[in-house]
């Protein structure tokens, strides 16, 4: 999956009543759709990292960690939330394209 391929892939997993509601300028866009049947709003972040690697050995190691950072986050994010009693649940999603690896 190229990086516009990649793009389409995200765009694709957000309900098409979404709606935009960051700055559009920003890297970071957040959608907000109000699910009528759950009688919840979910957001969606996305983030779109652009990180220059040398070797595949290289991506692997920021993969992982990227990776690791994300799942801690919205652990910790949905511990506090129900501490305060809050009804949220926080997932992480990631995509990573394949490249190729070349040694």
């Amino acid at each position: 999956v190229d990086l516009l391929g990649s793009e389409r892939l995200e765009l694709w997993r957000i309900p098409s009543e979404a709606r935009l509601v960051s700055d559009r300028l920003s890297n970071l866009h957040v959608f907000k759709y109000d699910d009528p049947d759950k009688c919840f709003s979910r957001l969606f972040v996305r983030e779109l990292l652009e990180i220059p690697l040398r070797t595949g050995e290289s991506f692997d190691l920021v993969e992982d960690a990227i990776m690791a950072q994300l799942d801690s986050a919205c652990g910790a994010f949905n511990v506090t939330m129900r501490k305060f009693k809050k009804s949220v649940l926080l997932k992480s999603n990631y995509t990573f394209p394949e490249i190729h690896r070349s040694g």
